[in-house]
């Protein structure tokens, strides 16, 4: 599982090394860690991402027109992430 720091490095290290020679790849697992939340509703995926890593549920919380990912979409989404 990738843990929400790495997204901050990855991205601060494609901005300082965009054109070292491992670019590509630093790239290339933003590209990945992008694909795995965007296949959902992109708050209640990331809300959800932080009520994992926090262990703290009322993350889950979203405002209305949103909401929260049902069970079996966290379920996934964890798995993958």
């Amino acid at each position: 599982m990738l843990d929400p720091q790495w997204n901050v490095f990855h991205i601060f290290a494609g901005n300082e090394n965009w054109c070292s020679d491992d670019a590509p790849q630093t790239q290339q697992d933003l590209i990945d860690f992008r694909d795995i939340f965007q296949t959902y509703p992109m708050i209640p995926a990331l809300k959800a991402a932080v009520a994992h890593r926090t262990g703290d549920d009322s993350w889950h919380m979203t405002r209305s027109p949103l909401q929260p990912l049902d069970d079996v979409a966290h379920n996934v989404l964890i798995k993958n992430w």
